[in-house]
């Protein structure tokens, strides 16, 4: 059979095409689970009637692209078993973890992620190495994060994104330079029967070349790009929610998508978007959980930092775009800035060599910077100047208004506005027109008098 894959025909296999997905992973032997996956592709294509095309060579074989609705990554005649990776840092796994949910005729084996918190979850400067963390599991296959894992002197919501999914998290140490993150994928890959490794990234910031005058965290996508680049693995590279970090403009956006070869595209569903927000609404990411506000059909301006435009929430945010990861490797200036750094350190020196600013020099100056509370002149003049100029504001810039730079600030911040405003209020957008009014109400309770501008 040739041609799309009838939604309806998916729908009836999928169950037994699952049932068959379970035992191939519970069977002894990778010919055992070889031969499962064989059989699920097989189902696949004379039940599902998929139309495959392998119009892109690489390394280890082809790689093939879909054209049904189910959301599929093949390498040669294989279903596909698949790392998803977070580029950008940990946020990043709730769209990997919304991805993973979608109809699939490959699966997500496990998920990975570097331990690089911002400064106000971990006062210390720059990514974590293993011996930073406290219960770390030894795992045949990898060092894995454990809901009982914790970060002495900081907090990082991995443990409990496990706890939450059930999923397997393996941490990545992006401290020893790109090289050995590369070997440490390639064994993770190994030991777990992965087939492909898919980079994902919310924002879009992972397709930038280097030259983008807004560009304001380079580091951690170009260390993740190029030790995927060099892991020898299969990989692909997923952006959803384009835009909604502000790094990359419109236009910079469209350029990057029209110079790389697409190998997929899908919408997330509303049902899938509300079901991970409600999971994950917790999660100190803003970027991500506005990309599944989007899917859930919430269209808004939104400032998220002073001097920046504001970004734009609509349907485009909601849509998964694939690329080859080597394309976007070879496109980024980035990418070869950093290729033979081996440590963290050595990438910080080198982007700032090529008149780069990473987020590691942008934390340093975060910890030196006074932490007083702002006047309540300076917190008038901010509310003043967001008047009327833009739908909503995220948590995170209201909290940079009102002075909250600790995490227990910033959540005292958000208990309050759920409190005061709960049926406007979804996480991390705050209605702008409730601002003064919370201004006022918050600098009260902190002992501080706030000057409603008018």
């Amino acid at each position: 059979m040739s041609g799309k894959c009838p939604v309806n025909a998916l729908g009836h296999a999928w169950p037994t095409m699952q049932n068959l997905l379970k035992q191939s992973n519970t069977s002894r032997g990778s010919h055992s689970r070889r031969a499962g996956r064989q059989a699920i592709l097989a189902m696949a294509r004379t039940f599902a009637g998929v139309n495959w095309t392998t119009p892109y060579k690489t390394r280890k074989g082809n790689l093939g692209r879909g054209t049904g609705p189910a959301r599929c990554v093949l390498t040669g005649d294989m279903l596909a078993r698949r790392l998803c990776v977070a580029s950008g840092g940990s946020g990043d796994l709730i769209a990997a973890w919304a991805l993973s949910q979608l109809p699939s005729l490959d699966q997500t084996i496990a998920f990975a992620a570097p331990v690089w918190e911002r400064s106000a979850l971990d006062p210390r400067p720059g990514p974590r190495g293993p011996g930073d963390l406290s219960g770390l599991v030894r795992d045949p296959r990898g060092r894995r994060i454990a809901p009982t894992t914790s970060l002495p002197g900081g907090w990082s919501p991995l443990p409990r994104f496990v706890e939450v999914s059930g999923s397997d998290v393996f941490f990545l140490d992006v401290t020893e330079g790109v090289e050995n993150l590369g070997r440490q994928l390639a064994r993770l890959c190994a030991q777990t029967e992965v087939d492909v490794i898919e980079l994902v990234d919310v924002g879009g910031d992972v397709l930038a070349t280097g030259d983008e005058p807004g560009l304001r965290s380079p580091a951690l996508d170009a260390v993740l790009l190029a030790a995927c680049d060099a892991s020898g693995i299969e990989a692909v590279v997923t952006v959803v929610g384009a835009g909604l970090d502000g790094e990359l403009s419109p236009a910079e956006l469209r350029r990057a998508q029209a110079e790389l070869p697409l190998i997929n595209e899908q919408v997330i569903p509303r049902s899938v978007a509300r079901r991970t927000y409600a999971d994950l609404a917790w999660f100190p990411s803003e970027a991500s959980l506005m990309m599944l506000l989007a899917c859930q059909g919430l269209v808004a301006t939104v400032d998220i930092k002073a001097g920046l435009d504001p970004v734009v929430l609509d349907r485009d945010a909601s849509i998964a775009r694939t690329y080859l990861l080597r394309a976007v490797a070879r496109r980024s200036r980035l990418v070869r800035t950093v290729r033979n750094a081996t440590s963290f350190e050595e990438v910080d020196v080198a982007l700032s060599n090529a008149g780069q600013v990473s987020e590691l020099a942008g934390e340093r100056l975060f910890v030196k910077r006074n932490a007083a509370l702002p006047s309540p002149s300076e917190v008038s003049t901010a509310l003043a100047h967001l008047d009327g100029q833009v739908t909503h504001t995220s948590l995170r810039r209201c909290a940079r208004i009102f002075g909250a730079s600790s995490r227990a600030q910033v959540d005292a911040l958000d208990a309050m506005i759920r409190r005061s405003f709960a049926a406007a209020y979804r996480k991390p957008l705050v209605p702008t027109f409730l601002l003064q009014e919370f201004g006022f109400k918050l600098h009260a309770a902190r002992g501080c008098d706030v000057e409603v501008a008018q």
